[in-house]
């Protein structure tokens, strides 16, 4: 499918909201920093080797796929800890009736992706300009374009709209004390969001915090797929315990990760406190 004509793509900056008008006023700056970049980073260096190559393969992979009639979903995974997160999203999307393309912009992940066998085909995600975002689109006319966690990039969203694909992120989260919710980057948050159909979340109250940027009927708390992800992970791991049997026998064991100095004087005073009490549990 060819990409939109200028005619179409000069109507439809007219109809760009104010803000998303004024972020792309402001990415040839960012143009030119990222055409240098590469100079500095082996990662961004081959990253621009490889990107058009592997959005071809990918067209031409999802094109010989699509005579069958199935739908197209593109899922973006930033870099390797989003690529954990949608694994079990992948798993459970019905490939008899579903094309699976994997987006990515690190190259850190481009070989896991593309070998792997969730997914039917894998590319670099393009920059979030505005031309490159509408070429992709066209180009895959995916049905569904699922983010994870963070990654939002607004001119993919607005042309992932544009080409009639819903838009859905999951894993949202906004900290209570995230700069999205000062008064002073609330319009432009809520600008971002309103360009999102559907948003998964992890809990009752990442719901209410998200309902103050985006319209609640679109919100849904359907759990967390890290945990997901590690829950399926020490099922199917088939190895040995991570600590000796015996010990694991003869007393009640809690592991900690991902733990800080200043995390551990909070959570071992906590367990002191606790287990001084007859009958403590945690």
């Amino acid at each position: 499918m060819p990409a939109p004509s200028r005619g179409a793509r000069a109507r439809g900056e007219m109809n760009d909201p104010p803000l998303l008008k004024a972020y792309n006023a402001l990415l040839p700056v960012a143009r030119v920093a990222m055409a240098a970049a590469p100079l500095f980073s082996e990662k961004l260096a081959r990253r621009r080797r490889e990107a058009t190559l592997s959005v071809d393969l990918a067209v031409e992979e999802v094109d010989r796929l699509r005579s069958d009639g199935r739908r197209v979903v593109l899922c973006h995974a930033a870099s390797a800890g989003e690529f954990e997160q949608l694994k079990p999203v992948l798993r459970r999307i019905d490939r008899k009736r579903h094309i699976i393309v994997l987006s990515f912009f690190s190259p850190t992940i481009r070989d896991p992706a593309t070998a792997s066998d969730l997914a039917d085909a894998a590319c670099y995600h393009p920059l979030d300009y505005r031309r490159e975002a509408d070429r992709f689109f066209a180009r895959l006319r995916p049905a569904d374009y699922l983010i994870t966690r963070h990654d939002l990039w607004p001119n993919h969203l607005a042309a992932a709209r544009r080409a009639g694909a819903r838009t859905v992120l999951i894993n949202a989260n906004l900290h209570a004390r995230s700069l999205r919710l000062h008064p002073w980057a609330r319009h432009a948050t809520r600008a971002l969001f309103s360009l999102l159909d559907r948003v998964l979340t992890g809990s009752e109250r990442l719901r209410a915090r998200l309902a103050a940027v985006i319209d609640p009927t679109r919100i849904a708390v359907t759990g967390d797929t890290r945990l997901d992800q590690v829950w399926e992970r020490s099922r199917s791991s088939g190895g040995p315990p991570p600590l000796p049997t015996p010990f694991l026998d003869q007393r009640r064991v809690l592991v900690l990760g991902s733990v800080l100095e200043s995390d551990e004087r909070v959570l071992f005073e906590g367990f002191r406190r606790a287990f001084a009490r007859p009958n403590a549990s945690i």
